[in-house]
């Protein structure tokens, strides 16, 4: 197989192959580092490939079997069409696109809220009501999970703040338990060091 230049992949070959051997990858960022790894001092070269073998097993698996219990808003986001469209209710995800034309407010509230979360929205309008009572079992996706490369610096530094004050209290009732202890363990190095203190603590 000779190296070609990189060239756009055909419908059927929707994969980017090495041009010096014979791996296939969804995109060039990974085949980039592939060639600079493997073929090192070669420079870039791609070929239309099918797609891989060890991919195969998962064009048979239905979507909701492909998809993880945990499902993190940036995936979401991704289905966010008439077509294809999920929302986040309440710290679960479902895909109304079959619900959406029985929806009794129609499909335009659905699709402005497709790809996004709209639990305060939804339980604002439709206070106690349960979604699952009108959806197929299959429509329930999966629980809403935690996109830790979205979260922002600050969300971050609650979390620490909050992790802080926990410790905090917990090193305040070792202390208060202790006899005696305060007045020599008033920081947790000290504690910790403190061999006075009950181990059952």
């Amino acid at each position: 197989m000779s190296p070609s230049s990189d060239q756009h992949p055909g419908a059927s070959e929707a994969f980017l192959g090495c041009g010096y051997c014979s791996e296939a990858f969804p995109g060039r960022e990974q085949l980039e580092v592939h060639v600079k790894m493997i073929h090192p001092g070669s420079d870039f070269a791609s070929v239309p490939a099918p797609l891989p073998s060890r991919e195969q097993g998962l064009l048979h698996k239905t979507p909701a079997s492909a998809i993880s219990k945990n499902i993190p808003l940036s995936e979401v986001a991704r289905h966010c069409t008439p077509e294809d469209c999920w929302v986040a209710l309440n710290g679960k995800v479902y895909d109304l696109t079959e619900f959406m034309d029985r929806h009794p407010g129609g499909p335009t509230t659905i699709l402005a809220w497709a790809g996004k979360d709209a639990s305060k929205f939804f339980n604002d309008i439709h206070k106690g009501v349960k979604i699952e009572q009108y959806l197929r079992p299959e429509a329930y996706l999966g629980d809403l999970g935690v996109d830790e490369n979205l979260m922002s610096e600050s969300f971050w530094h609650t979390l620490r703040e909050a992790r802080v004050a926990e410790v905090r209290e917990e090193l305040e009732r070792l202390v208060s338990q202790t006899d005696g202890a305060r007045r020599k363990a008033n920081t947790i190095p000290r504690l910790l060091q403190d061999r006075t203190i009950n181990e059952d603590l």
